[in-house]
C-alpha cells in the first residue's frame, strides 16, 4: 500500500553499515557512503537539488558527484520521487548503467579483488616477521 508507512527516519545513534547491508536502496548527497554501497550492486539514487550552491561555496568536493554517479541523479523532488518510484518498481540496470558502475568501482574501489586478506597479511608478515603470521595462497581468503 501506500502512505509511506515503509518510509522510516532513521536515528542518528546507528550503525549504519548494519542498515545499508539490509536497505534495498540508497538516497544520498553528497555523501562518500554511496562508495561503500556500491559494492553491494544496489539501487543508489543521488539527490543533488543544490549542486550549483554546493560547488560554488567553500566546500571543496574530492569527486564531482555527477560524474561518479551510478544512479539517476536528481535536482528536484519531482525528479526524485520519480526515481524512487522506478527503484519501488524494480526498474533494472541497463547495460550502459552496469558499465558506468564498473568504471567508477575500479576507480574508487580497486582494492576490492577478493585479495585483501592476503594484502593485510602480507602486510603483517612484512612488519612483524617474529610474529607467526599464516601464508594465504592467492585466490583463497584467510577467515569466512
Amino acid at each position: 500500500g501506500g502512505g509511506g508507512q515503509h518510509i522510516h527516519q532513521l536515528p542518528q545513534k546507528i550503525d549504519i553499515y548494519e542498515t545499508l547491508a539490509v536497505a534495498d536502496a540508497l538516497v544520498s548527497d553528497y555523501s562518500s557512503i554511496i562508495f561503500d554501497f556500491m559494492m553491494l550492486e544496489r539501487p543508489i539514487i543521488h539527490y543533488l537539488p543544490d549542486l550549483e550552491e554546493y560547488r560554488a561555496s567553500s566546500r571543496r568536493l574530492i569527486f564531482d558527484p555527477v560524474e561518479i554517479a551510478v544512479g539517476p541523479v536528481c535536482r528536484t523532488g519531482t525528479e526524485w520521487i520519480s526515481a524512487l518510484d522506478s527503484v519501488a518498481s524494480g526498474a533494472r540496470a541497463t547495460a550502459e548503467d552496469r558499465a558506468r558502475w564498473t568504471a567508477t568501482r575500479r576507480r574508487v574501489n580497486r582494492h576490492s579483488d577478493g585479495e585483501s586478506n592476503r594484502r593485510v597479511l602480507d602486510a603483517l608478515r612484512e612488519r612483524f616477521p617474529e610474529l607467526p603470521v599464516p601464508s594465504v595462497p592467492h585466490g583463497e581468503t584467510a577467515v569466512g
